[in-house]
């Protein structure tokens, strides 16, 4: 077997050379051996990626098929968004002899994972997954609509007596809509970033000093919408990509419980 093994998380450079994926199942039909493709990311079929430079060194599933490999392995979670778990295709042989093997046992998934990767398929098979299915939404979604969650948000907070107090009178809050970026991670893109709109909030220059970035965080992650940002440039950030419209309302209701907090310090 030649088995070609996705570089997650680093990249080799210089004088370094890489037999084309079109190329190596060839190879391995003229001298009889297996070819084998883990590509890691579950990514099916680059046209469900609308940003097509995201994924434009990513290899996908049915590419590699088409080119003749006869195994290719890959994840369940990551782009094909289902549940956690390892998928192996190819050709009908390989695999039942992959599901003789006595290993199998140790490693087979439950009934549980089974059902839901096959709503997921089912999706991609009969549905529309690059609207259904929530990784590809979120990759997919458009930056006028990203503006349109973040506004709504500022809307729905601005209205509290909270934030008059400590945002617009007290000043002891900065809230304002910034660019950001977003990355897909999950070892796969590990380099390639998406520009968006986000919600940015920072603590005013005469804040008192308990009122810092680590408490704005811990305070969010802990409420009881458990809202999960990040702190860069200054700022904790809300990255509306990954915010669903019905999350939009359990963000703010989670961040007036903060200006509360915020504003008897």
């Amino acid at each position: 077997m030649i088995a070609r093994i996705h570089s997650a998380n680093f990249k080799l450079t210089g004088f370094v050379k890489r037999v084309d994926d079109q190329k190596l199942p060839a190879i391995c039909q003229k001298y009889g051996i297996i070819s084998y493709h883990d590509c890691g990311s579950g990514l099916l079929d680059k046209t469900l990626i609308k940003n097509r430079e995201l994924v434009k060194n990513e290899p996908a599933v049915r590419e590699l098929i088409a080119a003749g490999f006869d195994l290719v392995s890959f994840s369940g979670d990551k782009f094909l968004g289902s549940v956690q778990c390892g998928i192996i295709c190819g050709k009908r042989g390989l695999i039942q002899k992959l599901r003789k093997n006595q290993i199998y046992r140790a490693l087979r998934v439950s009934k549980n994972v089974i059902s839901i990767l096959s709503k997921t398929l089912l999706e991609y098979a009969m549905g529309d997954p690059g609207k259904t299915v929530p990784v590809l939404s979120m990759l997919n979604a458009k930056n006028d609509d990203i503006l349109k969650k973040c506004e709504g948000f500022i809307a729905l907070v601005s209205k509290s007596d909270e934030y008059k107090k400590c945002v617009d009178a007290e000043k002891k809050l900065l809230v304002s809509i910034i660019s950001a970026k977003a990355a897909a991670g999950g070892g796969t893109t590990p380099e390639e970033y998406i520009e968006n709109y986000a919600v940015g909030i920072a603590p005013a220059k005469d804040a008192p000093r308990n009122l810092d970035l680590e408490y704005i965080s811990s305070f969010m992650r802990r409420s009881a919408n458990h809202v999960i940002g990040y702190v860069d440039s200054g700022r904790y950030i809300i990255n509306f990509r990954t915010v669903s419209e019905r999350e939009i309302e359990l963000a703010a209701e989670s961040f007036i419980e903060l200006l509360k907090d915020a504003s008897r310090r």
